[in-house]
């Protein structure tokens, strides 16, 4: 934990409760498809060196839909991941 912020600061930034993350689940993922295929390809980058493992910083005006787009990730991600193990295990 960084000392200069407090773990109630921290909890500040994402609202994680149920209610919060199934309003932005409802929310429209039209046009978001390119951002999800931009984290995965983040994702998969691989590491040569610790130089390498930087954040992945989403920056964008106030409004535009940073929440709707990571929990919108969340859901693509996890379906992928499943889509993956099915096709492990059926070979």
């Amino acid at each position: 934990m960084n000392d200069k912020y407090s773990e109630e600061e921290y909890s500040n930034y994402i609202d994680s409760s149920d209610v919060v993350i199934q309003t932005y689940k409802n929310s429209s993922a039209v046009g978001l498809e390119k951002y999800f295929l931009k984290i995965e390809e983040w994702l998969d980058k691989p590491l040569h060196s610790d130089e390498d493992n930087k954040p992945y910083v989403i920056e964008a005006d106030e409004g535009v839909g940073k929440k709707t787009l990571l929990v919108k990730w969340m859901e693509y991600h996890e379906i992928k991941k499943i889509k993956v193990i099915n096709c492990r295990n059926s070979k």
